[in-house]
């Protein structure tokens, strides 16, 4: 069956190179907004019939990425589409994954349901903040991750030896300690300090201080490898604590979607960081072309189609 992309057009920070190399054919999309802030979307090519592959942009103005992602895939549905594998490399809502709170509307899942509804068939996304959260829909969402990306980019940049890795806290020591055991590496935990009367967060220090104390003296580059980088806070804390303990080496923050909220890069760099980099699931100065997810998601494509022999190496 062909296959075939239909890329957001306001996503312009993703790569589609990888789908035109595996035969995709491109679908184009006419979009403008309307003066009072309404959405338009027109199909500009023949929609024959196949498999496609909707990509949506999930940062910034997640409300109207949301809607144009509806308008796209009922529109699909609506000229006789009946497979929609829709990608969202950076999901919106995601972090709102359960309810913490009485009454409180889980907007991850809401978010998902409602294109299950309209009739989309696998929902693909990069390193969700709880893949958890999404297993009452079995199969039907893929979480593609990026320890393998992470490592080969550490590994070509730096000797093993002379850098480590650091989870800002306990949540991301699973896939730090993957990457860090694909790319060689040395790694380390930080966890947040708390008020014991208020629970107000009051730094972050390393779960074996005496471990990181000695790689200091040693290690040239700390990297603290984060999911999302938001306001920065988290990591900002990680850097002072190194900066403080006397590390002159440098600093490195890596993190898969880049958001940079509440200028976090300046918080970042007077924090003690030297250098930021991130995926091109959300557009921003620090995405790297060779941290592009945009291979990871056809391989995963390819597989999921039965294309055993199509997958990147």
């Amino acid at each position: 069956m062909r296959m075939y992309v239909v890329k957001d057009p306001l996503y312009e920070q993703f790569k589609i190179e990888p789908f035109v190399q595996h035969n995709f054919k491109i679908i184009s999309i006419e979009h403008k907004t309307f003066p009072d802030g309404e959405e338009y979307i027109r199909f500009c090519n023949e929609v024959e019939k196949g498999t496609y592959t909707v990509i949506l942009r999930g940062f910034p103005e997640q409300n109207a990425n949301i809607f144009r992602g509806i308008l796209i895939v009922d529109t699909l549905k609506d000229l006789g589409i009946e497979d929609i594998i829709l990608v969202w490399p950076y999901l919106p809502y995601a972090r709102q994954d359960k309810r913490f709170l009485p009454g409180e509307a889980i907007s991850a899942t809401t978010l998902v349901k409602t294109f299950f509804l309209l009739g989309v068939s696998k929902l693909i996304t990069v390193d969700v903040h709880n893949e958890n959260a999404f297993k009452q829909f079995g199969s039907s969402v893929l979480n593609v991750t990026t320890e393998r990306l992470w490592a080969d980019y550490i590994a070509s940049k730096y000797h093993r030896d002379e850098v480590a890795i650091i989870a800002p806290d306990r949540g991301r020591e699973s896939f730090v300690r993957k990457v860090s055991d694909y790319a060689g590496v040395e790694y380390y935990v930080f966890e947040k300090r708390r008020d014991p009367k208020t629970g107000k967060i009051l730094g972050h220090s390393p779960i074996d201080q005496e471990s990181i104390k000695t790689a200091i003296n040693y290690i040239k580059c700390f990297i603290v490898l984060d999911d999302i980088i938001a306001t920065g806070g988290t990591i900002a804390n990680v850097a002072k604590w190194l900066r403080g303990e006397g590390f002159k080496g440098k600093i490195a923050v890596y993190g898969t979607h880049g958001l940079f909220l509440e200028d976090a890069a300046n918080r970042l760099l007077l924090s003690g960081v030297d250098e930021m980099a991130t995926t091109d699931t959300v557009s921003n100065p620090f995405v790297r072309d060779e941290l592009s997810v945009s291979r990871l998601i056809v391989s995963k494509i390819l597989e999921m189609m039965g294309d055993k022999n199509g997958k990147f190496e």
